[in-house]
């Protein structure tokens, strides 16, 4: 009978330790799409874009809401202009002063646009405008949507399979879109798609944005006779991709598991136990 009963106990704490670890745990990383109406209403932008052939002093940026121009009163001070130098890569601060002299004075023939936008969460435009003629070549060294990671966040990322991770990879980040022709100008089209991460070990979900990008190089609008522009169209789907590795397990169902196992292992023993009982 005491061997029965240690075999008993040792089972039963087996099973509870297991079932405490599978629904404490995580489980294997699943992806749901749902229709949410928790995105943040504000919508965070990062650019990072490079314009070799254009002074800073023919540049004017812009955010647009379908026909209307929207310009956030903080856009001045969280998107930065500074020349560039495209050999060197090196810039350094751009001011505006009116009637000055132009120049590229070492080298610093082009214009970088970086920092970030706060924006509505709504379709819209943000939009490079030069006079006809520049060359609005440019080089996109990151474009984002949302708050920049945390370490953690990046750690628990990278442990994910790839298909779920490559959603925060960036879409356009060191791309080119050059051309010679004089008269024409790169429009871009991104769709940009909610991921929510709710992964075990992270306090609180965090939130990534996936790009769809699409470009077309092509000729300067009717309406644009005093400027020409280079314009990243975006749009933000209703639909958030829900990307989980959290157990399903509710409490009252690991309650409920729990107290099923441990009596079926009690009366499985039990029941050894009275035909060892019989038989010996």
């Amino acid at each position: 009978g005491g061997v029965f009963s240690l075999i008993a106990v040792v089972l039963m704490a087996f099973m509870f330790i297991t079932e405490t670890y599978v629904f404490l745990g995580a489980g294997p990383v699943r992806e749901v799409i749902d229709l949410e109406m928790d995105v943040s209403a504000e919508l965070r932008m990062n650019v990072n874009l490079d314009f070799p052939n254009l002074e800073c002093s023919d540049l004017t940026v812009e955010l647009w809401r379908a026909a209307v121009r929207s310009q956030p009163r903080s856009m001045e001070k969280t998107l930065q202009v500074s020349q560039f130098n495209p050999i060197s890569k090196r810039k350094r601060r751009y001011e505006r002063i009116v009637n000055a002299k132009k120049g590229a004075e070492g080298g610093f023939t082009g214009c970088k646009v970086e920092g970030y936008v706060n924006g509505y969460n709504s379709p819209g435009s943000l939009k490079i405008s030069a006079p006809p003629n520049a060359n609005l070549s440019h080089t996109v060294n990151a474009f984002s949507f949302g708050p920049p990671q945390t370490r953690d966040q990046a750690k628990h990322l990278a442990r994910l399979p790839e298909k779920f991770r490559k959603v925060a990879d960036g879409t356009l980040d060191g791309r080119d879109f050059f051309y010679h022709a004089n008269d024409k100008v790169f429009h871009h089209f991104i769709h940009v798609v909610p991921t929510k991460y709710a992964l075990a070990g992270v306090r609180k979900h965090f939130m990534a944005y996936q790009l769809l990008h699409q470009d077309h190089l092509s000729h300067h609008d009717d309406d644009e006779v005093d400027h020409w522009s280079v314009r990243f169209g975006f749009d933000i789907s209703p639909m958030v991709a829900k990307v989980t590795n959290q157990g399903s397990t509710r409490w009252y169902d690991y309650v409920t598991n729990l107290l099923s196992i441990i009596g079926g292992a009690f009366t499985v023993v039990q029941l050894a136990e009275r035909c060892a009982s019989t038989l010996f």
